[in-house]
This record gives C-alpha cells, sequence and structure tokens, in this order.
C-alpha cells in the first residue's frame, strides 16, 4: 500500500525533510486514535518549511514548482506567452530581473547608511 502512495508523490517532494519529533507526533497521533487524520500537521510542517526559503530567481521558480510534480516548468511557460521565446531566455530574464531588484534594495540600503546630518556630508552624498 505505501508504495502505491510513495509513487505519486513528486521526486523532489520526497526529499524535502520532515523535523523527527513532527514524524513522532504524527505516529503517535494515529495510534492514539486509527482515525486521525496526521495529514493536516505534516501540511503545516511542510508550509513552515517552504515559507523559510526565499523563491528568488529561476532555480528557486523550478525547485517550487518540482516540488509539485511540475517538471520544465519555465519551458512550458516560455511557450505559452505572447511572444514565445526558450525556456533558457525565460529563465535569464527572470534572473536579469531579480538581479536588478537586488540591485535596487541594496543600493537604497547603502544610502540609508551612508546619509549623515552633517550638511558638508548631506550635499556631497545626494
Amino acid at each position: 500500500m505505501l508504495s502505491g502512495l510513495v509513487a505519486n508523490v513528486p521526486k523532489k517532494l520526497r526529499k524535502l525533510l520532515l523535523a523527527a519529533i513532527e514524524t513522532a507526533k504524527a505516529i503517535a497521533e494515529i495510534k492514539r486514535d486509527p482515525n486521525a487524520r496526521p495529514g493536516s500537521r505534516v501540511k503545516k510542517v511542510i508550509q513552515n518549511e517552504l515559507h523559510k526559503s526565499t523563491c528568488q530567481g529561476s532555480a528557486g521558480v523550478d525547485e517550487r514548482m518540482g516540488l509539485i510534480g511540475e517538471t520544465n516548468f519555465c519551458s512550458r511557460v516560455a511557450l505559452n506567452i505572447p511572444n514565445p521565446i526558450t525556456g533558457i531566455e525565460l529563465q535569464k530574464k527572470l534572473n536579469s530581473i531579480v538581479l536588478r531588484r537586488s540591485q535596487i534594495v541594496h543600493e537604497a540600503d547603502l544610502e540609508r547608511k551612508v546619509s549623515c546630518h552633517i550638511p558638508a556630508c548631506s550635499m556631497v552624498v545626494s
């Protein structure tokens, strides 16, 4: 029975690690009550793990889509946009957007750190 269930789980999701304590709690729940549904506990643990990591760039998108069983996601999306491009071109565009966004955010951080309240300094920074 279990082998049939495992076959339906996407490969990337099979590699997602769950904390041993959460697994033990789910098993104890089933032992206490055979009608228990520990899936909600496992679902919450998976959601928490997914919320911890970022999904920036094409690698992150591919990783996340792999968790739900989607393969070649960027290639499939690239074919369905108004001006079709290759999956690699789409990945490059996404990565360049993410890079530019990071540059903008970090430059704003630098401006904030460099600013000072001395009038001469303000004229140089501005």
